[in-house]
């Protein structure tokens, strides 16, 4: 009998322990429904949520200008600040000018901003650009590390046209009268023909024929060409510093239409002066063009990585100088 009276008890607890608790929580459920209610009548967190991204060109090579197009959309308020990128790790890599901000839509609520990149790189490759940070009042996003490829400026995988070695000249055969007398009238032939051409066109007016190529792009090609040859990995400094040199010489001839291929360094930098070239650039080229003398004409051997800026140097030289570029202001 004891037993059943105190298991009567126990019952008797647990259902009152069982409506304290049903009543304290329906007594504290209105209480949750505040912060519900609060955003229901239009209570919004800031936010800054990069919606898309994408490059305005699908083909980029070597040199190019191009631009990354972020749009961006805010909810919060105050003034879009851009930090600095690390280009610590991505020497190739360039920002050409200040980042452009558009603000192509606005509410109460919600803005609307799109943010244009200009960017040049000078390797060929897959590229990582570093990430972006953005800054609009005090919150801050980050961009993850966009991926984009460059192509080289050559049009195709050829290797018949490097850059060789002059060959010896071929000597003729013992009997060579036959072909004297056969080249004799070959010239002769050759010789009538063009004179009747000569007498054709005299009438006709005289066309110059345009490069297949422009100058910085056949430069960019020689520029592989040399990357490529190894001369630096087999310690060949002289050969890779006057090919480099002469291809800058050449790029500059036929970016101005000078003939600066034999004028010492001090000259060539007269008659860039002369074509309203800008201060920076030509003391640009005068550098890289001293820097190379010094190994041409000496015995002095520079280590691979002063041989690795020299490429870096001659492409800044021709993507500073190209017409699109080059910069109308003079000293």
């Amino acid at each position: 009998m004891c037993q059943v009276c105190r298991l009567n008890r126990l019952v008797t607890k647990r259902r009152q322990s069982f409506y304290l608790l049903s009543s304290f929580t329906f007594s504290c459920f209105p209480l949750a429904l505040i912060p519900l209610l609060l955003i229901g009548d239009g209570v919004q967190a800031d936010s800054v949520i990069i919606e898309s991204h994408r490059f305005d060109s699908d083909n980029i090579r070597v040199g190019d200008l191009f631009h990354l197009v972020l749009r961006l959309n805010a909810k919060t308020d105050g003034d879009l600040v851009i930090l600095p990128l690390d280009l610590s790790d991505n020497s190739d890599l360039e920002v050409v000018d200040k980042p452009i901000v558009s603000l192509n839509s606005t509410n109460s609520s919600t803005k609307i901003y799109q943010i244009q990149f200009p960017l040049q790189v000078f390797t060929t490759g897959q590229h990582r650009l570093p990430p972006i940070r953005i800054q609009l009042g005090q919150m801050q996003v980050e961009t993850p590390r966009y991926i984009f490829e460059v192509r080289s400026v050559i049009k195709n995988s050829d290797t018949s046209d490097q850059i060789k070695d002059i060959k010896p000249p071929i000597l003729p055969p013992i009997q060579i009268w036959p072909y004297v007398v056969s080249g004799i009238v070959v010239i002769l032939c050759l010789v009538a023909v063009g004179f009747w051409l000569h007498r054709r066109r005299l009438d006709q007016p005289v066309k110059i024929k345009e490069p297949s190529l422009p100058p910085h792009e056949v430069a960019y090609a020689n520029l592989e060409r040399i990357k490529v040859s190894g001369w630096i990995e087999t310690g060949q400094f002289k050969t890779y510093y006057t090919k480099l040199s002469l291809v800058i010489r050449r790029y500059l001839e036929d970016r101005y239409q000078i003939n600066v291929m034999e004028l010492p360094t001090s000259d060539l930098v007269d008659c860039l002066r002369e074509e309203n070239t800008p201060k920076l650039i030509r003391g640009q080229i005068q550098n890289f063009l001293e820097r190379s003398d010094v190994v041409k004409f000496s015995e002095l051997c520079p280590n691979k990585v002063e041989a690795h800026q020299l490429m870096t140097d001659a492409r800044k030289i021709i993507g500073l100088t190209q017409p699109r570029l080059i910069s109308k202001t003079t000293d």
